[in-house]
């Protein structure tokens, strides 16, 4: 941690947390346990010279700190900044290995008929089966050297420990491009609950001063949140959101919430805690439902007018409501004040130090099954795999293009990068799939280039992969 009056300009403490990666993406958070080998060092002479780290690499990530307001408060916020950098450690750790996944599956689709020939040709038995090793053997040397055991361990929890079914294995993974139907949704919906956005802001995004959202500014506040959809895409995905009818704000804030995930609650008594606190808010701010009594709730307990409730206006709103004597008994110990800032750290997500409309109501609303939403169509196959694969180098290409930095580049200069990238990897495209892309593009001047390589979604569900279709998210 280091903090300055005045870092960059802002009046405040500041934080920052480096953490330590392997190539293979693992977390180095044993300090005993790291050997110079780890770092790139020959250790087999003393007198020998460092070589770069090239199996390890560094992330820095800033934070802010809290304010302190006297010399009492250092060990509290100390203890709350511990706790926010590891949430920042823990959540990029997790990214770290879906990216993983999502490359290792991507790179099994460019390269699906080498790799099932080169499995056929050693299946001299035609079991349709290999040894493990030898097929992660063969993904290394066709698809290039990952932590293949490690990766598949996580992503096909139900491939075989001693063989492989590789045909059933290969046919599995897909990537998807232009995919903007309810992963696009999934996505926003955690996007605006990890980013906080105010109760006000959402107002606004709604337009709904009288407390009504009418069907066309939900496809209006839609496409604002998810620019990239096209109208008759947004039109579609407001009908299924929000219906054909007026909504009430609160109905509409629930829609979204349904489609982030609830926090993920630490010790048993929490779930039925949070229970006994939203039938509280329902008595005391109601008539039902449980989103409506908890808008009024959240203007009332954040009086600061911050549209942000701190933790000491979560914990003094609960007392107020009574959270000690609706409490006390084998289910639900007595929520005094250290449980009940126990209870904040949780549903603060994203470790800010502050609790936002859609955090609260991800924790305390009832939560109902998601509504159904319209798959729209997208590309498939080796053509957006391949894109994704490369997508860093497309970026970069993209950029030089754009020496203005407007984040846009013209249709033509787009499909002239990609015709470039296919005939640079000796994979030409065909007429047809070039087709294909020029019809998605059809009808745009311009391309807002980061958002449309932002649109791939890399999918494998059955088989000996997750069955919840857990590791399908857009990239």
């Amino acid at each position: 941690l280091f903090s300055a009056s005045r870092y960059g300009g802002v009046l405040q403490n500041r934080g920052a947390v480096a953490v330590l990666r392997r190539a293979d993406g693992s977390v180095q958070d044993d300090r005993n346990d790291l050997d110079p080998g780890d770092l790139g060092f020959d250790s087999s002479s003393s007198t020998a010279s460092p070589t770069p780290l090239k199996r390890m690499k560094m992330q820095i990530v800033e934070h802010d700190v809290n304010p302190l307001k006297g010399a009492a408060d250092q060990q509290s916020v100390a203890a709350a900044t511990a706790c926010q950098v590891r949430r920042v450690v823990e959540q990029q750790s997790r990214e770290q290995e879906n990216d993983m996944e999502q490359h290792a599956l991507a790179l099994i689709c460019v390269e699906r008929s080498a790799l099932w020939s080169r499995c056929y040709a050693l299946d001299t038995g035609r079991t349709g089966l290999l040894e493990r090793n030898a097929f992660c053997d063969l993904l290394s040397e066709v698809c290039g050297e990952l932590s293949w055991s490690a990766i598949l361990s996580r992503a096909a929890p139900w491939m075989g420990a001693q063989e492989v079914a590789y045909g059933e294995f290969l046919s599995t993974p897909s990537v998807r491009w232009f995919h903007h139907g309810a992963a696009a949704v999934v996505t926003m919906a955690r996007a605006s609950a990890q980013a906080e956005l105010r109760l006000s802001g959402l107002v606004a995004l709604f337009d709904s001063t009288s407390g009504l959202v009418t069907p066309e500014l939900a496809r209006e506040a839609l496409g604002q949140l998810l620019p990239s959809l096209r109208e008759r895409e947004r039109h579609q995905l407001a009908t299924a959101l929000f219906g054909e009818e007026n909504s009430k704000l609160s109905d509409v804030l629930h829609q979204l919430a349904l489609f982030a995930d609830p926090p993920d609650l630490t010790e048993p008594w929490m779930e039925p805690a949070l229970r006994r606190l939203s039938t509280l808010v329902e008595k005391h701010h109601g008539p039902p439902p449980l989103h409506s009594a908890l808008i009024r709730f959240f203007r009332a307990v954040a009086v600061d007018g911050s549209d942000l409730i701190q933790p000491e206006e979560f914990v003094k709103g609960f007392q107020n409501l009574g959270a000690y004597h609706c409490s006390g008994d084998h289910e639900v110990p007595l929520l005094h004040t250290g449980r009940l800032y126990k209870l904040f750290e949780v549903i603060d997500g994203n470790g800010s130090g502050t609790v936002s409309f859609l955090e609260l109501l991800l924790a305390m609303d009832n939560r109902a099954d998601r509504p159904e939403l319209p798959e729209l169509p997208a590309l498939e196959g080796a053509l957006p795999a391949l894109l994704l694969v490369h997508k860093a180098a497309l970026l970069r290409m993209c950029r030089d293009m754009d020496p203005a930095d407007a984040g846009r580049i013209s249709v033509s200069n787009f499909m002239g990068l990609v015709t470039a990238l296919g005939d640079v990897l000796g994979r030409p495209f065909a007429h047809c799939e070039r087709s294909a892309i020029e019809e998605e593009l059809e009808g745009s001047e311009d391309l807002a280039y980061s958002e449309l390589l932002g649109g791939f979604q890399v999918h494998a569900e059955g088989g000996p992969f997750k069955r919840s279709g857990a590791n399908s998210r857009i990239e």
